[in-house]
């Protein structure tokens, strides 16, 4: 089960994690009775819930590309009572307009050129006034360091793990990640990368937020939030 990895993780220091990103995500979409909100990459549905859960009222859509965890979403959904979802395995031709659209753990699992086309997927779904928010984790620098040294003991190493590639992480320096449509591994991701991808494609940045712990900023934590607009 996906929420194994995130929300219910053996350990409790990935349970904090995880479910501070899902507060965090739940506050910045601050979702009322007339909003249309779009979780692209929904995953196992966590942050669909949540939304339902604070407003009841508001449309709420989820997307999940990836079969083996729609399958899991899907069976998760029809055992439920939350029923007034709608879910998709594809967007293809789906012609809604969303005034909020969150992306949460998503981007760091793909390519630079897969990035840009999702994120231009994502605008293309959203209205002229509407928000994107973008969370993804920090893997650079002394939070990749703490989080490796934590996977090790936890013995929840992601692939590529080697003293190599954690020096190359804590120095900032890029690596192959591979070449695959799915990346599982967050080595070699950095969020500095995908803020500057962003930029280019001529997003406004409205704010920036560092989970669990703001005020540190990317020096110790664990995920960076980013508000967008479009320009």
């Amino acid at each position: 089960m996906y929420a194994d990895l995130t929300t219910q993780n053996k350990s409790w220091l990935k349970r904090f994690s995880h479910g501070s990103r899902f507060r965090v995500a739940l506050d910045l979409l601050n979702p009322n009775a007339e909003d249309q909100i779009l979780d692209y990459g929904t995953g196992d549905g966590h942050m669909l819930s949540m939304i339902r859960s604070a407003n009841d009222q508001c449309k709420i859509v989820g997307y999940e590309p990836v079969p083996y965890m729609f399958k899991e979403l899907s069976e998760k959904l029809e055992s439920s009572e939350n029923k007034s979802v709608e879910l998709f395995h594809s967007l293809n031709g789906y012609a809604g307009n969303f005034n909020k659209i969150c992306c949460l753990e998503v981007l760091e699992h793909l390519s630079e050129e897969s990035q840009k086309r999702e994120i231009r997927n994502m605008v293309n779904l959203l209205s002229d006034d509407g928000k994107l928010i973008l969370s993804v984790p920090i893997e650079v620098g002394l939070s990749s360091l703490l989080k490796n040294i934590a996977r090790i003991i936890l013995k929840q190493t992601h692939r590529n793990t080697s003293l190599r590639t954690l020096a190359y992480s804590v120095l900032g320096i890029h690596f192959d990640r591979g070449h695959e449509t799915y990346i599982s591994s967050h080595m070699g991701f950095y969020y500095q990368d995908l803020e500057n991808l962003i930029s280019s494609l001529g997003l406004t940045i409205r704010s920036k937020k560092f989970s669990p712990v703001p005020m540190l900023g990317g020096v110790i934590n664990s995920q960076v939030f980013f508000v967008l607009e479009k320009s």
